[in-house]
C-alpha cells in the first residue's frame, strides 16, 4: 500500500465523529447501556456523536468569595503562579478533573471521565462526561469543549502538568486544536505546597482536604492505582459495580477543590496577621510569612515569622531536633533583617551557632551584623577568621587599626 493510501485510511479512521477513533485493544460494543444507565449516566446529543453525561447540584456548596486583586498583597495572586484578572469572579471558574487509563501520558493515555464544576444556579452544579467506548472520545471531547466555552478560568490539582496537556493532545487527535479555548488556568497544587506544604507529609490532595474542610470523602475511597483497571473492566462488561467508586471518587475531587480554592481565598482576604490567628500551627504561619514576603509584605512576613517562632519555641528541644531548622532561621533570619529587627536576629543566630557552630550561612550573617549593626569588630573577626573569608578579614582588621590610631 502506497503512503497516499496510507494516509487516506488513517485520515477515515480519525474523522471526528467516527466509531472508530483512537481505539485500544478493547471492542467499540463497550458496556451495556443499561450499565450506563444505571450509575446515573444519560445520553447527551453533540456535533461528534452521543456522549454520556451525569449532572447533579449541591445546594450546600455555595460560591467562593474571591477576593479583589488589588486588595493588599494582591489577594489570591499571592498564592496562584497563574493570572488573575481583577474582575474575576467565583462564576467565571471552572473546576476541571480527569480520570485516566494510566499516567505516563503520551498518545495511548485516554481521559475517560471528565468532571466539570461551577457555581451557578442553586450551588455546585457538577457534570461528569463518561467514555463507554474508545470510539467514543470525540463525542467526549465535543461536550467538555462546549462546557469550556463559557468559562474564563480552568481550576485544577496538578493540572497544568497533567489534566490539561493531556486533554489539549486529546484534542488535537481528534481535530480539536483549540479544545479548551482561551481559559486560564489555575493550578491549586503550587498554592497548596505553599500554604500547606511545610506541616503536611504530602501535597496529596485528599492530603490537604484533611486540613481545609471535610468534603464527604469517605475514608474508603478507591485507590487512584485501581481506576485504570476498573475502566477496561467495565467496557469489557466485567465487574460494573466498581465504576460508581470511580464516578464517586472524581465527584469528591471536584467538591475538593472548590474547599481548597474557598481555604486559599479566605486566607488571601487578609494577610495580615490577627488575633483570630493564634490558633495556626507554626508551620502555617511560616508558610504565611514566605507568602507575605512574594507579595511585597515586608513587616506582614516579619509579623508571621516572628508568631512562628513564639509557637515553635514552646517546645524549644524539640525546635533544635527539627530537620527544618535551618531552612526556618535562615528565612527567620533574612525576614527580620528587612524590618531591621537587630536584636531578634542576633538571638536567633546566637542559638544556631550554639549547636552548629561551623554552619556557614549563619556564621557569615552574624559577622555582617556584628561588623555592620552592633558594632562588634573584635567578635566579627573571630567569626571572619573561622569562616575564612579573607575579604573580609581585611576589611575589618582596617578598621580595627583605624580605630586604634585614633
Amino acid at each position: 500500500m502506497d503512503l497516499r493510501k496510507r494516509l487516506a485510511r488513517f485520515d477515515k479512521q480519525h474523522r471526528p465523529g467516527s466509531e472508530t477513533g483512537v481505539r485500544s485493544a478493547l471492542s467499540d460494543t463497550g458496556p451495556d447501556p443499561d450499565a450506563l444507565a444505571a450509575l446515573g449516566f444519560a445520553p447527551l446529543a453533540t456535533d461528534s456523536g452521543e456522549a454520556w453525561v451525569l449532572d447533579a447540584v449541591f445546594p450546600d456548596c455555595i460560591p467562593v468569595v474571591l477576593p479583589e486583586a488589588e486588595a493588599v498583597g494582591g489577594g489570591l495572586r499571592a498564592f496562584l503562579t497563574g493570572s488573575v484578572p481583577a474582575d474575576v469572579r467565583a462564576t467565571d471558574l471552572l473546576f476541571l478533573d480527569t480520570e485516566t487509563t494510566g499516567l505516563a501520558g503520551g498518545a495511548g493515555t485516554v481521559a475517560f471521565l471528565v468532571g466539570l464544576a461551577w457555581w451557578g444556579s442553586g450551588g455546585l452544579n457538577i457534570r461528569q462526561i463518561f467514555l463507554p467506548t474508545p470510539g467514543g472520545e470525540p463525542a467526549l471531547l465535543a461536550a467538555l469543549a462546549e462546557s469550556v466555552a463559557d468559562f474564563r478560568v480552568l481550576v485544577t490539582y496538578n493540572g497544568n502538568a497533567y489534566d490539561l496537556p493531556l486533554l489539549r493532545s486529546r484534542g488535537i487527535l481528534s481535530r480539536r486544536r483549540n479544545l479548551l479555548g482561551d481559559a486560564l488556568s489555575w493550578d491549586l497544587l503550587p498554592a497548596a505546597r505553599r500554604m500547606w506544604g511545610r506541616g503536611l507529609p504530602d501535597c496529596r490532595q485528599q492530603s490537604v482536604e484533611r486540613v481545609t474542610a471535610d468534603t464527604g470523602r469517605p475514608a474508603g475511597d478507591i485507590e487512584g492505582s485501581r481506576i485504570p483497571q476498573i475502566w477496561f473492566d467495565f467496557v469489557r462488561g466485567e465487574a460494573s459495580g466498581e465504576m460508581s467508586a470511580v464516578v464517586d471518587h472524581n465527584r469528591y475531587d471536584l467538591l475538593g477543590m472548590a474547599a481548597i480554592l474557598g481555604a486559599l481565598a479566605t486566607r488571601a482576604a487578609s494577610l495580615e496577621p490577627t488575633a483570630a490567628d493564634s490558633g495556626l500551627a507554626w508551620t502555617e504561619c511560616w508558610s504565611l510569612a514566605r507568602i507575605c514576603e512574594r507579595a511585597g509584605l515586608r513587616r506582614a512576613a516579619a509579623d508571621w515569622i516572628v508568631h512562628a517562632r513564639r509557637v515553635r519555641e514552646r517546645d524549644r528541644a524539640a525546635a533544635r531536633e527539627d530537620p527544618r531548622r535551618e531552612a526556618f532561621d535562615r528565612d527567620s533570619v533574612r525576614l527580620l533583617k528587612r524590618v531591621a529587627a537587630w536584636p531578634v536576629v542576633d538571638t536567633i543566630l546566637r542559638r544556631f551557632l550554639e549547636s552548629c557552630p561551623a554552619s556557614p550561612w549563619a556564621l557569615r550573617d552574624a559577622a555582617i551584623l556584628l561588623e555592620h549593626r552592633a558594632v562588634d569588630l573584635p567578635a566579627a573577626l573571630d567569626l571572619a577568621v573561622r569562616l575564612g573569608e579573607e575579604k573580609r578579614i581585611a576589611r575589618i582588621e582596617h578598621k580595627l587599626g583605624r580605630l586604634a590610631a585614633e
